[in-house]
């Protein structure tokens, strides 16, 4: 496996992992869960691909709920396709990723293109417009009214 990373159970990123007929998206649901699907790359959810399985630590098979797996920062997975590993993880609470993908990403919470195959992706930050719309004026110490008197 090529590809490396981290998925963080500390932000509210999507991490997506690029194979040749499909994406691997993971997403924090809690700060101890994260949801992992397969998406095609449109970003729509699809089916998780036929003979995948996702194993735990322990090489026990896990079924899929509504297509989609669920992972911890707790313990490790594994996801196989025909037999062959092409996702792991390794866990302690930001998660290390080993995968075959083609490209990887990192969105922020807010939807944003944070990485893109392991490097920063160079964005410029929007105006804060209702910062500027609206202007409070700042009081001084001194205009402060002192409540115990």
């Amino acid at each position: 496996m090529n590809s490396r990373g981290s998925i963080s159970f500390r932000n509210g990123n999507t991490y997506s992992y690029e194979f040749p007929e499909f994406k691997i998206r993971i997403e924090k649901l809690s700060p101890h869960v994260a949801r992992l699907w397969f998406a095609n790359f449109q970003g729509q959810q699809i089916p998780v691909p036929p003979n995948t399985f996702l194993l735990d630590e322990n090489n026990v098979a896990h079924n899929d709920f509504g297509g989609s797996f669920f992972i911890t920062w707790i313990g490790s997975h594994t996801i196989t396709r025909n037999g062959v590993v092409i996702f792991k993880t390794n866990n302690k609470k930001q998660v290390s990723v080993h995968a075959s993908a083609e490209h990887w990403e990192v969105r922020d919470v807010m939807g944003g293109l944070r990485r893109r195959d392991g490097q920063p992706v160079i964005f410029a930050p929007l105006p804060n417009i209702i910062q500027q719309a609206v202007q409070f004026p700042q009081l001084d110490d001194d205009d402060e009214e002192d409540e115990e008197e």
